[in-house]
């Protein structure tokens, strides 16, 4: 749960009331980072609600949308910030406070992501299937794939029958490996499926932790264990999707 400004949440409001009056290009932006918000009660006013339906909100802890969204009894927006779970506030412009983040939706490095925490012993299935359906869609043309491990003794068996559920056939896929990589390593891949194209088997940055799939070079799935952890579920697994450059989205 995030705190909203006072100009977003007027023009959210404008939204809702379906009369094509709202900024169109400002509501795209704002549902990028879409989810339940806190509003306080001094924003419900300036922006035009009556008092008398406010604080009968506020009193009856009723919500003004389909998120179950809260209104607090806080005078000012620093105050806001502090009692939203996400501790940030979504703008429109560049205002900034002290002991409180914000992020200008117009021109902020902070980024959504779509991701999804698997513990210990716990099935990854749905990771996989959603993995899978990103690598199999029609736009794809190249897949690049950056781990350090994929090939390493202990994990190469899995590994290897991971790429071929995973991956599509006839696709440029290039491997950034370890020094685990080998010429062993890539005629067990190739003989594995022979329709996968590996162009360059190159080793990578011995400090790099996470690993990647890069698509297109614009969407990236990180995966915080590797493609081991993918089907081994003995160790924590997050994965995250996100699109690197917004202004050149697949």
């Amino acid at each position: 749960m995030i705190a909203v400004s006072e100009n977003l949440l007027r023009e959210y409001l404008k939204y809702k009331k379906t009369d094509n009056k709202y900024d169109k290009n400002l509501m795209q932006k704002f549902f990028k980072y879409y989810q339940p918000f806190v509003v306080s009660v001094n924003q419900l006013i300036n922006i035009g609600i009556d008092k008398k339906t406010v604080f009968n909100l506020l009193k009856h802890k009723r919500v003004f949308d389909n998120l179950s969204s809260k209104i607090l009894a806080v005078t000012n927006e620093e105050d806001l910030i502090k009692h939203s779970k996400l501790k940030l506030m979504i703008r429109d412009d560049d205002k900034k406070f002290q002991n409180c983040t914000t992020i200008n939706i117009n021109e902020n490095r902070i980024k959504p992501r779509y991701s999804a925490t698997y513990k210990e012993n716990e099935n990854r299935k749905e990771a996989k299937k959603h993995i899978k359906s990103l690598l199999h869609s029609s736009y794809v043309n190249k897949i690049e794939i950056y781990d350090k491990y994929i090939f390493a003794k202990n994990n190469q068996s899995t590994n290897l029958k991971l790429l071929k559920y995973l991956f599509p056939e006839n696709k440029q896929i290039q491997i950034y490996t370890g020094t685990y990589g080998s010429a062993n390593s890539i005629n067990k891949l190739r003989n594995y499926n022979s329709n996968f194209i590996i162009n360059n088997f190159i080793k990578i940055d011995k400090n790099m932790h996470d690993r990647y799939i890069v698509i297109n070079d614009n969407l990236e799935i990180i995966l915080s264990s590797g493609f081991y952890y993918l089907e081994n579920n003995t160790k924590d697994l997050t994965y995250i999707v996100r699109i690197r450059d917004e202004n050149n989205a697949i």
